[in-house]
Formats: structure tokens, C-alpha cells, sequence
């Protein structure tokens, strides 16, 4: 395969190891559907890709302090105009129906929210986690550690990718293992959105109450 490029530190090779072939049978809780989205509105050649990752969140292994097991069912990765921004976000929402879909409240991401909220669809704005080199990110990441170290984040395995026609891993990989060094960080913003959205709703207990959505 394709040579790796040296890790950035956040997303390591074996943080990343953990895969999956099917899901697990979702025992006494049903799974939590997530979706995550860093949003870009042009599509000139500078512009920056629309990114928006969807997990499932299984919490029937979840221990009291822990973390649900996160499994990574399908990134979306493209340069889109604003229109198209919307149309990507609702029609990923009618295929996997997410409990929350998390979008970055700021540029593109807050007229994307109001309109899609005022659709119906269950908008979670969220305040942006800072900017590569930032203190505010530095933080969000290192809160990120426990939950990466101790591989609760499962993306894909080769049968799951071939039975579902997902062709994104690789390049996914590239950019979440050289990340933050590389010229786009959509993939990694989206993905750094959806876990520590995890992180803070099992921080304040949120997800223990849901057993019975």
C-alpha cells in the first residue's frame, strides 16, 4: 500500500489500528448515530473541502467514566458550493438518521445550521474547537488522548469497506496521521468535532440518561 506519512502527533498509526468488519449487535442500548461536519461554501481552486464523518456510538461496553465504542461508518469528502452543502448534510441524514448531526458555528457552518434546523433536522451548532498552533485546540486535543489511547475509535477493516463500497479510507488515514501538518484539515476538524462532542457529553453525564431513545 501506499508509504504512511510520518504521524503529526494526534492521530497515530496505532490509535487508528482498531477495525471493524460488521457492527456489533447493539445489545441493551440501541447505538447513538452521530454525524460530524466541517463545511467549506466555493469550490475554487484554494477553497477547502466539506468534510462530514458518521459514527455509530455503542455503549453497552461502556464502563462509569469511559467512553462508548466510536465506529466510524462513513466519511463524506468533497468541494462543494453552499447549496451544495446542504443538499450533501440532508441527504446523508435521510440514509443513516442521526440523533445529532454537529456542524462548526462559524462561516459556511452557521446559515448551513439555521436552514437545515429550520428543516427539522437535529442541528447541533457547535463553537469552533480553535485553529492549528492555538491554545483552545492544544487543549481540546489533549482531552482527546484518553479516548484515542485507549482505542475506542474503530474505523473501518477491508470486508466492511469492500461490502459498503467505501473507497475513503486511505486518504482519510493520510490526513488524520500527518495531521496538523498538512495543507487540509477538514478531514481531522470533523473527526476532532465528533469525539470531543463525546468527551463533553459523557463528561456531564448526557449520554447515561438516553438508555431509553
Amino acid at each position: 500500500g501506499d508509504p504512511m506519512p510520518q504521524s503529526g502527533g494526534t492521530f497515530r498509526p496505532e490509535y487508528l489500528a482498531e477495525r471493524f468488519d460488521y457492527l456489533p449487535a447493539a445489545k441493551e442500548r440501541p447505538f447513538v448515530y452521530v454525524s460530524s461536519w466541517d463545511t467549506a461554501g466555493t469550490t475554487n481552486s484554494r477553497s477547502d473541502f466539506t468534510a462530514g464523518w458518521t459514527a455509530a456510538l455503542d455503549f453497552n461496553k461502556m464502563v462509569h467514566g469511559g467512553y462508548p465504542d466510536i465506529y466510524l461508518l462513513n466519511l463524506y469528502h468533497a468541494k462543494l458550493e453552499f447549496g451544495d452543502v446542504l443538499q450533501a448534510i440532508a441527504g446523508q441524514q435521510s440514509f443513516f438518521q442521526c440523533h445529532y448531526i454537529l456542524i462548526e458555528d462559524k462561516a459556511t457552518g452557521q446559515p448551513a445550521a439555521q436552514m437545515l434546523r429550520a428543516q427539522g433536522l437535529p442541528i447541533v451548532p457547535l463553537k469552533p474547537p480553535g485553529e492549528r498552533g492555538q491554545r483552545r485546540l492544544d487543549d481540546v486535543l489533549r482531552q482527546l488522548n484518553p479516548m484515542l489511547m485507549g482505542h475506542f475509535v474503530h474505523l473501518p477493516g477491508d470486508r466492511f469497506a469492500l461490502d459498503h463500497g467505501l473507497t475513503w479510507l486511505p486518504q482519510a488515514l493520510r490526513q488524520l496521521l500527518a495531521y496538523p501538518r498538512t495543507k487540509h484539515d477538514d478531514i481531522a476538524r470533523a473527526l476532532i468535532q465528533l469525539l470531543f462532542f463525546v468527551v463533553e457529553q459523557c463528561r456531564a453525564g448526557m449520554f447515561s440518561a438516553q438508555q431509553d431513545d
